[in-house]
């Protein structure tokens, strides 16, 4: 992979596999899905993760988004969004019986 694209997916497989799912010490083996057709641009495939892994990308996403958004008002409403998602699964993850007060309330 060259240009732009191959850089992209260099970084963002780096902070997945020493970040994110790994460490420098104990690396990941996390590789990215590409597609590429004849005359198009590389671009990002399917990608499928177990539960466990989905859940920790998500605790550390801000690392994805600190690199992936440049403008920082843009960073920040990503940061929120991010927050907000882990602070509702944590919730919806309980098992508990949830009336419609309590819906309503979330």
């Amino acid at each position: 992979m060259e240009g732009r694209e191959g850089k992209f997916i260099e970084v963002i497989s780096n902070i997945m596999n020493e970040e994110i799912l790994g460490s420098v010490e104990s690396r990941a083996q996390w590789k990215m899905p590409t597609e590429s057709n004849r005359g198009e641009s590389l671009k990002i495939g399917t990608i499928n993760i177990e539960n466990y892994r989905g859940r920790k990308i998500m605790e550390n996403f801000h690392a994805l988004v600190d690199h992936c958004i440049v403008e920082n008002d843009k960073r920040q409403k990503w940061r929120h969004a991010v927050n907000n998602y882990n602070s509702a699964m944590i919730i919806l993850r309980q098992k508990h019986k949830y009336s419609s007060d309590d819906i309503f309330k979330f």
